[in-house]
């Protein structure tokens, strides 16, 4: 049996997410869920995820993340928040603290008037970060 490494969600109005959607979906790889809507997700929704590298959730209306979130992705390797409507207090230090191998980060089209000291101090690998229209 196949096992899926892609899902793609996208522009599916999806608003809520709940929080054993992804359960057992172990060796997904990519997760696109741009353009739907959504205003939170679960701080442990991408708890089975742990393989997970490239995570898309642009255009939605995200204002910030439960601490936590991300915690469980081991090696996330492009993260795109493009035009959610994120600020400079949705950033913390934890934010992004398990992205250790990252490459690309898209921040585009936020509501950040500053990015917090610390809250990409962790992104050592970082070889693309994007605010245009954000700062």
């Amino acid at each position: 049996m196949p096992v899926m490494q892609q899902l793609y969600l996208g522009d599916n109005r999806l608003t809520a997410l709940f929080l054993h959607i992804f359960f057992n979906l172990n060796n997904l790889k990519y997760l696109d869920l741009f353009r739907d809507g959504l205003t939170a997700l679960p701080t442990s929704i991408f708890g089975s995820l742990s393989n997970l590298e490239y995570l898309y959730f642009y255009d939605n209306h995200l204002p910030d993340f439960p601490d936590g979130l991300f915690t469980s992705l081991r090696n996330p390797k492009e993260l795109d928040l493009r035009q959610n409507s994120l600020t400079s207090e949705s950033l913390k230090s934890s934010t992004f603290f398990s992205f250790t191998n990252i490459a690309k980060l898209y921040l585009i089209s936020n509501e950040l008037d500053s990015i917090p000291i610390g809250s990409l101090s962790y992104l050592t690998t970082l070889e693309e970060l994007d605010l245009t229209t954000t700062i």
